[in-house]
């Protein structure tokens, strides 16, 4: 049931999927797994500006950062190093954790 609520959310907000983003920087960091199932930011990448949290090669980021990966609804439902902060995991993990169908 949750992940009915989950699918229809996310057909409503794919083309503006970007918009989501509440601009953490959160997932531009490597990360190492700590206690608990959660994970431990140990470096940002080379393009993040740590004084903005912005990404000074956005527009060509895919090519510019081997290690750099579109944030996915995957991504939003089940990883951990998103904080609950994070536009993505805020619009659908209440969602999943609801089970209610719209």
């Amino acid at each position: 049931m949750g992940l009915w609520a989950v699918w229809k959310k996310y057909r409503e907000v794919k083309p503006r999927w970007e918009q989501l983003c509440h601009g953490c920087g959160q997932c531009c960091y490597e990360r190492t797994p700590a206690k608990g199932g959660r994970f431990t930011p140990i470096r940002p990448c080379e393009f993040l500006d740590e004084e903005t949290l912005r990404c000074v090669v956005y527009p060509h980021r895919f090519e510019a950062c081997p290690y750099c990966r579109k944030v996915t609804l995957r991504h939003a439902l089940s990883r951990r190093y998103l904080p609950d902060s994070c536009g993505y995991v805020q619009t659908f993990r209440p969602l999943l954790r609801s089970g209610k169908r719209p």
